[in-house]
């Protein structure tokens, strides 16, 4: 999570989950409306900037759980915290950002040996962790963080 919005935050979603009897899209629909009217807040703007830094740019990139059909409002909100040049992956779905990051790395990263991950959601940090310990070609560095946006 790089970027939240004033009034949505975890107990949001889960909230809106029970309280619409678990009806996804009309949550989605509620969420991109909130979203279409608030500005996004970077989560760790120092800390990013400060990664970008000490790495090549040209082998970073964000990998989102959004869908892709939410490809344009994601890197416009994205350039307003002033995430730019920086290719933009969608799980579109996939249970696993393991899985998605595997499929990525062996399509368009094929000489990539080590991977650092970063995420705020640990059951990605586990997906990943697990997809690759079996790949000896690659070395991962997972790394958990707690953003403190919670509103």
């Amino acid at each position: 999570t790089l970027m939240v919005y004033d009034g949505i935050d975890s107990k949001w979603w889960r909230k809106r989950m029970i309280e619409t009897n678990e009806n996804k899209e009309s949550v989605l629909d509620e969420w991109l409306n909130h979203i279409a009217i608030n500005k996004p807040k970077h989560t760790h703007e120092s800390s990013f900037n400060t990664l970008l830094n000490n790495v090549n740019k040209n082998n970073v990139i964000c990998l989102t759980a959004r869908k892709e059909s939410l490809k344009d409002v994601t890197e416009q909100h994205l350039a307003e915290i002033g995430v730019k040049d920086i290719p933009i992956y969608y799980s579109d779905g996939w249970n696993s950002k393991g899985s998605k990051l595997k499929n990525i790395v062996v399509t368009s990263y094929p000489t990539i040996r080590n991977i650092v991950f970063v995420d705020d959601n640990k059951n990605n940090i586990t997906s990943v962790n697990k997809v690759f310990s079996s790949d000896k070609g690659i070395k991962v560095y997972c790394y958990y963080f707690k953003h403190n946006c919670d509103i």
